[in-house]
């Protein structure tokens, strides 16, 4: 595989209009042509943060589609899989495929809590229908089920997995995983406030939120630690850490789009419901954090 990863990939918010009816492809387009301006690694489409689960069919492939024909191979495209059905997952890594993407992230299946072999089988079997290299997401508060690191490390041993995206939120797990996967797989930190962390420990980038928002000051951290400047680094994370906290004062991607309308990157902070607007005190807490980050 030749696709590039490691550094800083975005995990981009899926824009709707006012009312939420429709995807807003002008703010997408603005967002992605954001990011490569900012010099991001990769960019994530329909995954957590994008509310893939709130998309129709339809959107989810056009969604997809709109993003890799804008970006034009400038930067990896990374495509969303979340299903709790295998042949659902499948058929949904399938048609990103087809629309273009350079790499599928596939997570645990959500909701049903297979145990760790159905994970694995859930995975090898969507790459038995794809050509695409795969990167495994563990996200336990999502899903409702924790992909342990020696299933990681069966799912790189055999070639499954090319990345896992880790967002365990446990560092004694994250270094089991490391002990156990070695440099099999590429690892990606799948929690902004532990990115720094994840790459001394060996890890290549993150899979961020907060670079929706602030690529330059993720890049600051990933593309220091890459180049073994970690006294820099180090400095780019604990300045980063009020926004990162900010990020997550109430469920992604509430949050993120809120302070993505605030900058005007994009024009809504619409979401689809379940998730509801973010509440006043946190919007207030966003605009403070936006105006301490530029000074």
């Amino acid at each position: 595989m030749t696709t590039k990863l490691h550094g800083t990939f975005t995990a981009m918010v899926t824009p709707f209009s006012a009312d939420g009816t429709m995807v807003d492809y002008e703010s997408l387009a603005a967002l992605i042509e954001f990011q490569i301006a900012e010099k991001v690694d990769g960019i994530v489409v329909c995954g957590t943060t994008g509310e893939a689960a709130t998309l129709s069919d339809e959107e989810y492939e056009k969604v997809v589609h709109f993003t890799c024909s804008r970006v034009r191979g400038r930067i990896p495209v990374v495509g969303g899989v979340a299903s709790s059905s295998t042949a659902r997952a499948v058929n949904m890594a399938q048609v990103i495929e087809r629309a273009g993407v350079d790499i599928v992230m596939v997570v645990a299946p959500p909701y049903n809590k297979p145990p760790q072999d159905g994970i694995a089988a859930h995975i090898r079997e969507v790459k038995r229908h794809i050509s695409k290299p795969i990167i495994a997401y563990n996200v336990p508060g999502r899903t409702g089920v924790n992909i342990l690191p020696k299933t990681m490390a069966n799912l790189a041993d055999d070639g499954t997995i090319v990345a896992i995206k880790e967002a365990c939120g446990s560092m004694d797990q994250i270094l089991d995983l490391f002990a156990l996967v070695g440099t099999r797989a590429q690892i990606f930190s799948g929690d902004d406030a532990l990115t720094l962390s994840v790459m001394d420990a060996g890890g290549v980038g993150v899979i961020s939120v907060l670079s929706n928002v602030e690529p330059a000051r993720v890049n600051a951290i990933t593309h220091n630690a890459l180049a073994g400047r970690w006294d820099d680094a180090r400095r780019a994370q604990l300045a980063a850490l009020p926004l990162c906290r900010a990020m997550f004062i109430e469920s992604n991607p509430i949050p993120v789009k809120t302070a993505l309308a605030i900058k005007g990157i994009i024009k809504h902070s619409t979401l689809r419901l379940p998730l509801i607007a973010a509440e006043a005190s946190t919007v207030e807490k966003l605009k403070n954090c936006i105006a301490s980050a530029r000074n």
